[in-house]
């Protein structure tokens, strides 16, 4: 694991710093800062905290380290990592500027934070690394989830996941689930609304087809009552049109008896 180790720091414009001092420089290992309030320890921290990390936030008229009476703040820091010299410089005017100077190269940062330490975020290192009590509180938000993900996955174990993207896949999951099952549920509403719509149509059709018969019906009984009456007048009338039948057969069979033979 690469070591980070802050040589010195110069406050160009910062704070109360409106003329660069000397620079102060830090000793390997553990350094003690000793001093009455508005002595600049804070400031310190917060030179630290926009080294590394960049000028939270990146506008002038709300960063809170500009010097009264300035319009700029500005600031470098020389680093070691793995031996090597680090020099990163910043600056905040109408834009954040920012840039690090390695042994063969110089890049250009902008407002972003050193690539060396961007895998420990801004909020963790103002969680842990704070300097007065109103700020030493237990880690809590971001901070606090990042921490724990390192303390209980890769910077453990790499087999392990971080507990919030196992909890991500949970919740992706049971969506799916859900999902699945409401795509089941409507497949089967959907079958039996089709088979609704089919028997209301089959049960319209029979209806239409049962008024038909109903008439066909009727009709059917106008035309035996019909066949009925006109038997009962043929029963009624066959006597007396055989009665009136023979009567004119005997008058022409006696028509007929009187006339002579031909000669």
């Amino acid at each position: 694991m690469s070591a980070l180790r802050i040589r010195s720091v110069r406050p160009l414009r910062f704070g109360p710093w409106t003329t660069p001092p000397a620079a102060t420089t830090l000793a390997a290992g553990l350094n003690v800062i000793v001093g009455p309030n508005e002595a600049g320890k804070s400031c310190l921290v917060a030179l630290l905290r926009a080294a590394l990390y960049g000028f939270r936030p990146a506008a002038r008229d709300r960063y809170p380290w500009v010097p009264l009476g300035e319009d700029r703040a500005e600031l470098e820091v020389d680093l070691e990592l793995d031996s090597q010299p680090l020099t990163v410089r910043r600056r905040l005017l109408s834009q954040p500027q920012g840039s690090v100077q390695r042994p063969d190269r110089r890049a250009q940062l902008h407002n972003a934070p050193l690539p060396e330490v961007a895998h420990v975020s801004d909020e963790v290192f103002g969680a842990v690394y704070a300097l007065d009590l109103d700020s030493l509180t237990p880690p809590a938000g971001p901070a606090w989830t990042a921490i724990e993900e390192r303390l209980l996955a890769g910077e453990v174990d790499p087999g392990i996941r971080p507990a919030a993207l196992v909890l991500a896949d949970l919740h992706q999951e049971v969506a799916d689930l859900g999902e699945a099952r409401g795509r089941r549920r409507w497949g089967a509403i959907g079958r039996a609304t089709e088979a609704r719509d089919a028997l209301r149509t089959a049960l319209a059709e029979a209806r239409r087809h049962e008024d038909r018969l109903h008439r066909l019906a009727a009709d059917l009984a106008g035309l035996e009552a019909a066949g009925l009456k006109a038997r009962n007048i043929t029963q009624q009338t066959r006597p007396k049109d055989f009665e009136r039948n023979q009567h004119i057969h005997n008058c022409w069979i006696i028509t007929h008896a009187d006339v002579p033979a031909e000669a």
